[in-house]
C-alpha cells in the first residue's frame, strides 16, 4: 500500500512539473560532456563541437509541445534538438560553452534560434549549470525557455520606433517628445532650429 501511494505521489509530482514546463515553455536537458583526449583546462584552441555530448530530456512529450521536432526512428529528441539549432548560431554557441568549460565557470547564459519540424523559427534563452565531475568531464543542466514572443515584440518595437523617427525627421513641424519626468527623449531637426 505504501509503494502504491508513493507511486501515485510521484505521478502527481511529474504531472505538476510537466504542467509547469508547458506553461513556462521550457525544456530542461541534462547532459554529460566529455572533452577529447589531450584537452587541457584553459586551452581555448579546442571547441566544444569536438567534445562528446550525451544529452537527455526528461519529458519528451512536454518538449515536443514547446519545440515540435522530427525524431527519426531510433533517434532521440536531444539529437534532433542539436540539428534544429540555427546554423548561424552554432559557432557563437560553441564559443560560449567552450569558454565556460575551459575556464572552469559554474554556468553560462545565451540566446539562440531553433527551427521546428514545421520550419517555424523559435528563439530560446538558455541558462546552463555546470558541475565538474572529473578532468575533462562535466554534467551540464540547461534550462531552455522559449522567448519567441518576446523577440517578435522587440522586433516590432524596433520597426515602430524606426518608423516614428523617420516621420519625426521628415516633419515640417517642430517636434519634441518627453518622458513622464519631463526629460527629452527625442526631438527632430526642426525643433533644434527653434
Amino acid at each position: 500500500l505504501q509503494k502504491l501511494r508513493s507511486h501515485a505521489e510521484q505521478n502527481r509530482t511529474e504531472a505538476a512539473l510537466r504542467n509547469v514546463l508547458l506553461h513556462a515553455r521550457t525544456i530542461i536537458m541534462d547532459t554529460k560532456v566529455t572533452a577529447p583526449e589531450g584537452w587541457q583546462p584553459n586551452d581555448l584552441k579546442w571547441s566544444v563541437a569536438n567534445f562528446g555530448w550525451e544529452a537527455h530530456v526528461k519529458d519528451v512529450a512536454a518538449a515536443q509541445e514547446v519545440l515540435p521536432l522530427e525524431i527519426p526512428p531510433g533517434g532521440s529528441y536531444a539529437a534532433s534538438w542539436g540539428r534544429a539549432k540555427h546554423r548561424d548560431d552554432l559557432e557563437p554557441m560553441a564559443l560560449v560553452a567552450t569558454k565556460a568549460l575551459a575556464g572552469g565557470a559554474a554556468s553560462w547564459h545565451q540566446e539562440f534560434r531553433c527551427i521546428d519540424r514545421y520550419r517555424r523559427l523559435h528563439w530560446f534563452t538558455q541558462v546552463a549549470s555546470i558541475e565538474t565531475v572529473g578532468p575533462g568531464q562535466w554534467r551540464v543542466k540547461t534550462i531552455n525557455t522559449d522567448i519567441t514572443e518576446r523577440k517578435q515584440a522587440e522586433e516590432e518595437l524596433r520597426w515602430k520606433t524606426a518608423l516614428f523617427e523617420a516621420q519625426m525627421d521628415s516633419s515640417l513641424d517642430s517636434m519634441l517628445v518627453v518622458n513622464s519626468a519631463g526629460l527629452k527623449i527625442i526631438q527632430n531637426e526642426r525643433m533644434s532650429e527653434v
